[in-house]
C-alpha cells in the first residue's frame, strides 16, 4: 500500500514539473510581421492574460498635400520642353504618382513625378511617329473644379480609396477620369470637370 501510495506522489512531482516548463515556454510566442509593417510579439503573463507588444518601424511617412495638376506640370514643363498631351494622379506602390506625357512635335516623353515633392522618378523618350502634333495642350483654366472637388463628388457617390485621377481632354471638353476601390469593390466616374456634373459612373462588384 505504501509502495502504491510512494509510486503515485512520485509520478505526479515528475508530471508537475513537465507542466511547469511546458508554461515556461508558453509565455513567450514567436515574433511575427503583421501587415507588413508591424512588428509583433505576444506575451503569455500569469493570470491567463495575453499581452501584444507592437513595434511600427521609423520613417513612415504621414499624409502630405499633393501638387496640383497645374503646379506638376509646372515642374515637368520646367525640365522637358514641349506641350503636356496627359496627366494622370495614380497610386504606385503606396505612392501617389503623377504619370505625364510631354510631346514636343519629334519625340514623345514618358515621366512619373513623386506627386508629393515633385521628383521625377523615371522618364522614358520614344520618336513620335504620329500625326498628332497639332493637339492641343491640357491646359487647367482657371474655372475648372480642383481634383480634390473632383473627388469629393466622386465619394459622395462611393465611399473608397482613391487609386488613380486623370484630368482628359475628350472633344473640348475637361473630364475627369476617377478611379475608387473598396475591398474588392471598384468605382470609376467621369466627371465634367467644369461642371461637376457626373457624366459616367460604372461600379464593379
Amino acid at each position: 500500500m505504501n509502495k502504491k501510495l510512494i509510486s503515485t506522489l512520485a509520478g505526479a512531482v515528475i508530471l508537475g514539473g513537465v507542466f511547469g516548463a511546458n508554461a515556461v515556454a508558453d509565455q513567450f510566442k514567436t515574433v511575427g510581421i503583421q501587415d507588413g509593417n508591424t512588428e509583433v510579439a505576444e506575451r503569455s503573463t500569469d493570470d491567463d492574460r495575453t499581452e501584444t507588444v507592437q513595434s511600427t518601424p521609423s520613417g513612415s511617412q504621414a499624409e502630405e498635400t499633393l501638387l496640383s495638376f497645374e503646379e506638376a506640370k509646372e515642374k515637368a514643363l520646367a525640365q522637358f520642353e514641349g506641350v503636356v498631351e496627359s496627366i494622370e494622379l495614380e497610386r504606385e506602390n503606396g505612392r501617389m504618382v503623377y504619370d505625364i506625357d510631354i510631346d514636343n512635335g519629334s519625340e514623345d516623353v514618358d515621366l512619373d513625378m513623386d506627386a508629393v515633392t515633385g521628383e521625377v522618378l523615371r522618364s522614358k523618350t520614344d520618336w513620335d511617329d504620329d500625326d498628332d502634333d497639332d493637339r492641343d495642350d491640357v491646359r487647367p483654366a482657371d474655372n475648372l473644379l480642383t481634383q480634390q472637388e473632383a473627388l469629393d463628388i466622386a465619394t459622395a457617390e462611393f465611399n473608397g480609396k482613391l487609386e488613380e485621377i486623370e484630368l482628359d481632354d475628350d472633344d473640348d471638353r475637361m473630364i475627369y477620369e476617377i478611379e475608387l476601390k473598396n475591398g474588392d469593390r471598384e468605382a470609376e466616374f467621369d466627371i465634367d470637370a467644369v461642371t461637376g456634373e457626373i457624366l459616367d459612373m460604372e461600379l464593379d462588384d
